[in-house]
């Protein structure tokens, strides 16, 4: 078996092993084939390397805006905003995150996705813009908690909390709720973070830049309620809802780029 397995297939496994098949599902990225667009728009602009393996591409001049993609993802998932991007007077670098993409490393976590905007941060120097989506759009908020020196943040299906992460992760490998507490303690072992410090509603309410928060109402992966209470926290933030496109198709949403962008170059 690989590391990535189907409820039934944990099932075949004894009850001993299913946590720990998990927590490798965990922290493990599955990888993808780049489709052809990819391939094209990553021609079109120019590769960047960073500390630790990182990689990104650039496209344009001016100040520098990021772009953070979720889980699973890789830069070019966050191709919607750099033509508009770059048509504004920015230079839109797209990261790959830790263990995604062109990026060394076969596992990753928030807390490592938070590294790596840091270490890109502290090389480029202050951003004019941030946008993360997903994993990527948490640990941009645990990146600012932990120094990150940018003008306004985007965050797009952000989650609130790794323990609401985990329920979820669990509940779709159809593992019982109350093997959370154990699962709980794996990943905190694992990524060397207590859950407890990466509750992004506390940290979003300690932070001062302009924020866009941005979610679907149909988003099944994260409950809009999260982006709500992210919302609500955080001073002076704005929430921006969309409906009938999900977790993944909202960085598709004419709409939701051009209100990003928009946000971003006020």
């Amino acid at each position: 078996m690989g590391v990535h397995l189907t409820p039934e297939q944990l099932q075949t496994l004894p009850e001993a092993e299913r946590l720990t098949r998990a927590l490798r599902m965990f922290v493990t990225p599955r990888p993808f084939e780049r489709r052809p667009k990819e391939r094209l728009l990553l021609a079109s602009g120019t590769a960047l390397h960073f500390e630790g393996g990182l990689a990104a591409t650039s496209w344009g001049e001016g100040p520098p805006v990021l772009l953070v993609h979720g889980w699973d993802g890789r830069g070019t998932d966050m191709a919607p905003f750099v033509a508009p991007l770059v048509a504004a007077g920015r230079r839109a670098i797209a990261l790959d995150g830790p263990a995604h993409g062109d990026s060394a490393g076969s596992e990753s976590s928030m807390v490592r996705f938070a590294e790596a905007i840091g270490a890109v941060g502290a090389e480029l120097g202050e951003l004019a813009g941030i946008v993360g989506h997903s994993v990527g759009a948490g640990a941009t908020v645990l990146a600012l908690d932990r120094g990150l020196t940018v003008r306004r943040a985007v965050l797009i299906a952000a989650p609130a909390t790794v323990e609401g992460i985990m329920r979820r992760f669990l509940h779709i490998l159809e593992l019982p709720e109350n093997w959370l507490p154990a699962f709980q303690a794996m990943v905190e072992a694992e990524v060397g973070v207590p859950a407890a410090a990466l509750d992004l509603v506390h940290i979003a309410g300690q932070q001062r830049i302009p924020a866009l928060v941005v979610h679907a109402d149909d988003d099944r992966e994260v409950p809009v309620t999260d982006a709500q209470a992210i919302a609500r926290a955080w001073p002076g933030a704005r929430l921006y809802r969309v409906s009938h496109c999900g977790h993944r198709r909202i960085l598709l949403v004419q709409a939701v780029v051009d209100e990003a962008v928009k946000f971003l170059l006020d």
